[in-house]
């Protein structure tokens, strides 16, 4: 009966920047791009909102209070890190509400046993292999029918094992592309019967012609479909290049692409870029890695 439980609604809650009225329930979200352009970034960004609760001692904390699973196959994930997300999250609460926080006496040991209990609500594993993976996919079956309240898995990468299988199989390409096409089916049949929100990162590995993307000629170079936050007109480079199996291929419903932006002088932080693609145009954001988490320019 569990896996028949209303799961929350993610949809325009989540960030609202990449997602204007998603994501939705089932939905599968790659995030690509090559090595060190954010993206286990986004996953613990995207992790902390949903592992917050909504309110805390009367104050608005803003998360979504529901659990998330997170498969760390790149051993990239830092508990440390996420740690301090949230709690930089919860002082920054604190401080925007400073009157109502003052009357409630909080204390230090408060914050910490918010982030304890915020860090209850994740379900951590790590993989070694394809096979591994697949297997561990395998037996979340019985956690999320134990675990309602579980409304997203996060799998950061889901290509970690690409190399390591494809040398191992030989030349036989079905045999390169078994264990990533029985991922494949294991992660749609828990979105689908799960109602879950599934998060994958994937690494550049192959490169493929870039050229610049077009705007159509009746669109005009100044709608405000077309800008991005900063205001200056975006550019995108196509450089998606497929290479995991069909089966993977066609359960993706949303792709996310990442890039770092030319280096900064040495007065300004690191910019990172994501673009993707609306129901009406191409957007590209800008964003920086702080202390509480990804900041949207």
């Amino acid at each position: 009966m569990a896996r028949l439980a209303r799961k929350p609604s993610l949809e325009g809650r989540l960030e609202p920047n990449l997602f204007r009225s998603g994501p939705s329930h089932k939905s599968i979200i790659e995030l690509y791009g090559e090595e060190g352009v954010g993206k286990t970034q986004m996953l613990i960004h995207l992790l902390a909102k949903c592992i917050l609760p909504n309110e805390w001692n009367g104050l608005p904390v803003d998360g979504l209070g529901i659990s998330a699973i997170f498969v760390d196959s790149n051993f990239d994930m830092s508990l440390i890190r996420l740690a301090g997300v949230l709690e930089s999250r919860i002082v920054g609460c604190i401080e925007r509400n400073g009157e109502t926080a003052a009357e409630l006496s909080v204390a230090d040991e408060d914050v910490e046993a918010l982030v304890k209990q915020c860090l209850g609500r994740l379900y951590l594993v790590r993989c070694k292999s394809s096979s591994q993976l697949y297997i561990t996919l395998d037996y979340l079956e019985n956690l999320l029918c134990n675990k309602p309240d579980i409304g997203v898995l996060m799998i950061d990468s889901i290509s970690a094992f690409y190399w390591i299988d494809k040398y191992a199989a030989g030349d036989s390409v079905q045999a390169q592309q078994r264990n990533t096409t029985h991922i494949a089916e294991i992660v749609e049949r828990l979105a689908g019967t799960h109602n879950l929100v599934v998060f994958t990162t994937k690494s550049v590995l192959y490169q493929k012609t870039r050229h610049r993307y077009r705007w159509p000629s009746d669109v005009h170079p100044n709608s405000p479909d077309v800008r991005t936050h900063s205001g200056s007109l975006p550019e995108f480079s196509i450089e998606h290049c497929e290479y995991l199996c069909k089966a993977w291929t066609k359960i993706v419903t949303q792709r996310l692409m990442f890039s770092k932006e030319s280096p900064p002088s040495s007065e300004q932080q690191q910019r990172f870029s994501v673009w993707f693609d609306t129901s009406s145009n191409k957007t590209k954001l800008y964003f920086t890695i702080e202390k509480n988490g990804i900041l949207f320019l």
